[in-house]
């Protein structure tokens, strides 16, 4: 997988060409996909990685009932881009795209949609010519957490700190919070590994979790359910994501426009042992036998706080 400056990304961008003599509808003769995606904890995080999974099981002949389609890959390094793996599969005849946390930019998605069918997951693409089928995201999840701020009389207090993809940019966001007088009860971070960063950062610093600070990832991804991490995290339904990308693909590929472009799917919460009340802290505020005055739970997201509007 990644490393800490440059992760690699493998891919899956999935691909629908019609085979000589064969009709342009689902089970009529035979047909292939190709694919593109993000690798593990980037933009789909690792309902990438079961995306792949999800789509093969969907197209599988034997117990869904789309005879003729396959999966093939197409794989993503350094030094092979995301668009020159979108242009060889185009090169391919391809007939309908599915991209798995594409990064290539909206208007070129755009122009890809006016061609063919394409379908987005895991990334939030405001064009009419692209279906997207999504879990929220960083700006509606930053948006979330100051509405459940408001909500519980904490609005005016609501923090939000710059994070990443990565353990590293978990570590860097936990460093500033370790020497705070007012330690922040919960950590909700972007992802799963920035949640193990700060986990262990939090961890080597003499800082009990979840008895001093709660940390919840998102994602799901294969660190979370180790026992010596043990991450509570919110995780996305990617067998839901990946069966709903096909079939909005083939259905496409019928003629049949979708009423619904842009497909939200619910998170679902998985609780596991980062998180719990705080020891002998029940409400933020100075604390009342003169100890460490406590904060309300803070957000570590990804986004530019220059450019953010989230």
């Amino acid at each position: 997988m990644g490393g800490a400056g440059t992760p690699e990304r493998s891919a899956l961008l999935l691909s629908y060409r019609a085979s000589s003599g064969a009709g342009r509808g689902p089970g009529t003769g035979s047909a292939r996909f190709g694919g593109l995606g993000e690798d593990v904890g980037q933009v789909g995080g690792d309902a990438a990685g079961q995306g792949d999974q999800g789509v093969r099981a969907v197209l599988d002949p034997g117990d869904h009932g789309q005879p003729g389609y396959d999966v093939a890959l197409s794989a993503l390094t350094p030094s092979r881009k995301e668009q020159r793996a979108i242009e060889t599969l185009l090169d391919y005849r391809c007939e309908a795209l599915i991209l798995l946390g594409p990064e290539t930019p909206a208007p070129r998605l755009a122009a890809l949609g006016r061609q063919l069918p394409v379908v987005a997951v895991a990334r939030r693409v405001q064009e009419p010519s692209v279906h997207v089928v999504r879990t929220a995201g960083a700006i509606e999840r930053r948006r979330g957490y100051r509405t459940a701020m408001r909500r519980h009389g904490l609005g005016d207090r609501a923090r939000i700190l710059p994070g990443g993809l990565t353990e590293q940019s978990g570590a860097a966001a936990a460093a500033p919070l370790l020497d705070e007088p007012a330690r922040p009860t919960a950590v909700v971070a972007f992802n799963d590994r920035c949640a193990v960063g700060l986990l262990d950062s939090f961890i080597r610093s003499g800082i009990a979790v979840p008895a001093d600070v709660s940390i919840v990832g998102f994602d799901d991804d294969r660190l979370a359910c180790l026992s010596h991490i043990s991450l509570t995290t919110i995780a996305q339904d990617a067998p839901r994501l990946a069966r709903l990308a096909v079939e909005t693909a083939i259905v496409s590929l019928d003629g049949t426009r979708a009423t619904d472009t842009d497909l939200v799917i619910p998170p679902h919460l998985i609780v596991r042992g980062t998180t719990g009340p705080p020891a002998d802290r029940h409400n933020a505020g100075p604390a009342p036998d003169g100890g460490r005055e406590v904060a309300p739970p803070l957000i570590v997201s990804y986004f530019d706080l220059k450019k953010s509007g989230g």
